[in-house]
């Protein structure tokens, strides 16, 4: 089984290792440790590639054989052609394909999915939903010129460049909706779009393994705004049960979702609950992720945890219908320094306990959470000179016997394995001594 969590914080085949750099304990590190980096520079020339590659949300996933990465190059818009600016670039997926045991890029393969003309801006990739067989869906938005952007998708497969395309039709009295984010349910892809504002309304379409919409978009709920970059609204669906929590914390933490086929998780009918840490109050919540699994979900967000108004991360489970059970875990923000305060982070569900991946700006910490205890820091990667880096879209996911994690780093997506023994450094070089 394949487990998904999502993070955020306070943002033509080339085979033989043709994707990236990095590796495995042939660097020095213990043996299985991968520190893989994916970007540009690896992608074959011509053409010539604008020198940044970014994470897709989800684009972190496992075939039964394979790590696979879903990641976004930029391409020149005029062929043959350079681009000094991210404007005058069109973006491209690109699948890389790791051996799970070595690190090493199998192959890449970038792909083409925007028409001739566009330019970043006016087109962007949302998300990818892997499945084990290496099926995939893709969530993407690309603005015409009344300005709207339709809920796109495109399913395909890591070996094959062929995509089966599609839009999802406006529920009545819809005038817009922004982002569409992807879900493997158990039978079909869920397609997750938000309302425009003002209202931000939560949607779901569901689309079988020929592209087919076998449900059109249905609303499960209301948003408090529409997730940018960084900091996320985050949705997350479990394959077994077939349902979708969608975490948000504005002030306080927040809960939607629905069942596989629609409906609204119990208690939400007229709105998202307000899902408090128990034994803690939740005056200031903000930044919510979510990870689902066949029992229920793990939340967690940053908010106030004494009198005096000390932050910290707060860890709850909750059951299928989305209320809170046991005792919330408590992560301190400042694990060790407290000039390294975690700002970005990610829960990883593995049933009655969960992983939790922080990060700082110049750290990786994991914790782990029985339900009773949270245990001790451990810090996998750095510590760095101070913003040595910008970790956005952080994914953790359990594949192959391992927990990996990989992130955006503002010019390249860096893909990592957490195992005992593995220590990398804040900036990518490989697995250390």
């Amino acid at each position: 089984m394949l487990v998904v969590a999502v993070a955020c914080g306070p943002e033509h085949s080339q085979p033989g290792g043709g994707g990236g750099t990095g590796g495995a304990s042939g660097q020095g590190g213990a043996a299985g440790c991968v520190d893989v980096v994916l970007g540009p520079g690896a992608l074959a020339a011509p053409p010539n590639w604008f020198g940044k590659g970014d994470a897709i949300r989800g684009g972190l996933g496992a075939t039964s054989n394979n790590i696979e990465v879903a990641w976004m190059a930029y391409r020149p818009v005029k062929e043959g052609g350079t681009a000094q600016f991210l404007d005058d670039t069109v973006p491209w997926l690109v699948i890389s394909t790791l051996d799970p045991t070595t690190g090493e890029v199998v192959s890449t393969q970038p792909r083409a999915i925007f028409p001739a003309g566009v330019k970043w801006g006016d087109a962007v990739l949302r998300s990818v939903a892997w499945r084990d067989d290496g099926r995939f869906a893709l969530g993407y938005g690309l603005y015409l010129d009344d300005g709207s952007s339709p809920a796109r998708f495109r399913l395909g497969h890591a070996s094959a460049p062929d995509f089966e395309d599609g839009t999802l039709a406006l529920p009545a009295g819809v005038p817009e909706v922004r982002h569409t984010f992807s879900a493997w349910d158990g039978e079909a892809f869920a397609m997750h779009v938000y309302g425009a504002p003002p209202t931000f309304g939560l949607f779901v379409a569901r689309v079988d393994d020929s592209g087919d919409v076998v449900l059109p978009l249905k609303e499960y709920g209301i948003a408090s705004n529409v997730p940018p970059t960084i900091f996320s609204h985050r949705t997350s669906t479990s394959a077994e049960s077939g349902r979708s929590y969608s975490a948000d914390a504005s002030g306080s933490a927040f809960l939607s979702g629905h069942l596989r086929d629609g409906t609204r998780l119990p208690g939400t009918e007229s709105g998202a609950k307000i899902v408090k840490a128990n034994g803690q109050s939740t005056e200031v919540a903000n930044s919510a992720v979510v990870s689902a699994d066949a029992a229920g979900a793990w939340l967690m967000w940053q908010q106030n945890i004494d009198a005096a108004g000390t932050w910290g991360l707060v860890a709850q489970r909750v059951d299928l219908d989305g209320d809170a059970i046991g005792s919330a875990g408590i992560i301190p923000i400042f694990p060790f320094d407290p000039e390294d305060g975690i700002w970005r982070w990610g829960i990883l569900s593995h049933g009655d306990s969960a992983t939790i991946i922080a990060a700082s700006d110049r750290s990786f910490y994991r914790f782990d959470y029985d339900g009773k205890k949270v245990s001790a820091p451990l810090r996998f990667v750095g510590p760095g000179d101070p913003y040595t880096f910008d970790p956005r879209d952080i994914e953790v996911i359990q594949a192959h016997g391992d927990i990996w994690v990989s992130y955006s780093s503002g010019v390249d997506v860096r893909v990592l394995k957490v195992k005992d023994g593995c220590h990398y450094p804040a900036k990518h070089g490989g697995p250390e001594p």
